[in-house]
C-alpha cells in the first residue's frame, strides 16, 4: 500500500526557518527535504515514519515551501505556471508517486477543487483522508474526502451529524524528538501553557476559562497564537 501526506507549514515558521537556514534554499530537493523533516515541526514526518513502520511505501511533501518544491520540479524536469507552482508541482509529485492512500493535514490551504482535481490527474489514488482538529472556515474541502480524522470529540460529533464519516485519532509523540533536544537541562519555566486559543462559536472556551483561572492563581507563562489578549492579561501573555 502506497500512501502519500500533504502538509502545509505556518508562514511564520517558514520565514523563522530558512532564517536560521539561509543557504538551504540552493540545495538538492532531497538535502532540503531531509533538514525540514529534521526540525520536527507540527507533525512533521511522523506519521509516514510510523506507518513505514507498519509496511506502507510512504511519500511526505510539504506543497508551500517554495525553494524546496521548486528544486523538485527543477530536478524532475516538471514545468509549472508561476501562478500556480504549488498546486500544479503538487499535482505532479502525487502523479510521481502513485498513491493508493492521500492523507491531507490541511484544510485551509487544500481546497475541494483540488482534491477533486487530484483525484481526476491521479486515478490510482483509492482514499483521501483529512485530518481536522481546529476550527475552519470552509466546510467544503471535507465533502470530498473519504474519511474525516480528528483528536477533538466535538468535532468528531460534528462531523458524524454533518454526515461525514470521520474518526477519533488521538494526538500522539515521536520519541525521536528527544532524541533531538537536551532534556538534562534545568528548565527556565516553572509552569507553561502552548497551544493555541481559538475564540469561536465551538472551540476552546473552557480553555480559556481554566488559563484565565491559572492566570489568577499561578505564575504560569503562555505561549499561544490568540491574537487579541485583554488588557487585564495582556503583561501574562509571553
Amino acid at each position: 500500500m502506497r500512501l502519500l501526506k500533504i502538509g502545509v507549514y505556518a508562514d511564520a515558521y517558514l520565514r523563522f526557518y530558512h532564517t536560521r537556514h539561509p543557504a538551504l534554499a540552493t540545495q538538492p530537493f532531497a538535502i532540503q527535504h531531509a533538514a525540514l523533516m529534521n526540525d520536527c515541526f507540527g507533525s512533521s514526518d511522523f506519521w509516514t515514519t510510523a506507518l513505514t513502520q507498519l509496511g506502507y511505501e510512504t511519500c511526505e511533501i510539504v506543497i508551500n515551501v517554495e525553494a524546496m518544491q521548486k528544486r523538485w520540479a527543477l530536478e524532475q524536469g516538471v514545468s509549472y505556471r508561476e501562478s500556480d507552482w504549488m498546486f500544479e508541482i503538487t499535482i505532479a509529485q502525487v502523479k510521481a508517486f502513485r498513491p493508493d492512500v492521500v492523507i491531507v493535514a490541511d484544510y485551509s490551504t487544500v481546497t475541494a477543487a483540488f482534491i477533486s482535481q487530484l483525484r481526476l490527474e491521479c486515478p490510482d489514488i483509492r482514499l483521501v483522508l483529512i485530518w481536522c482538529a481546529a476550527p475552519y472556515k470552509d466546510a467544503s474541502v471535507f465533502h470530498d474526502a473519504d474519511i474525516v480524522l480528528s483528536c477533538v470529540p466535538e468535532l468528531v460529533t460534528h462531523f458524524l451529524e454533518s454526515g461525514h464519516r470521520c474518526h477519533h485519532l488521538n494526538h500522539a509523540f515521536d520519541p525521536r524528538v528527544l532524541e533531538k533536544i537536551d532534556a538534562t537541562t534545568d528548565a527556565n519555566v516553572d509552569f507553561a501553557f502552548l497551544g493555541s486559543i481559538h475564540k469561536s462559536a465551538h472551540f476552546h472556551h473552557e480553555r480559556e476559562k481554566i488559563l484565565l483561572g491559572l492566570l489568577e492563581m499561578t505564575d504560569i507563562r503562555i505561549w499561544s497564537d490568540l491574537k487579541r489578549p485583554s488588557v487585564r492579561h495582556r503583561r501574562s501573555l509571553a
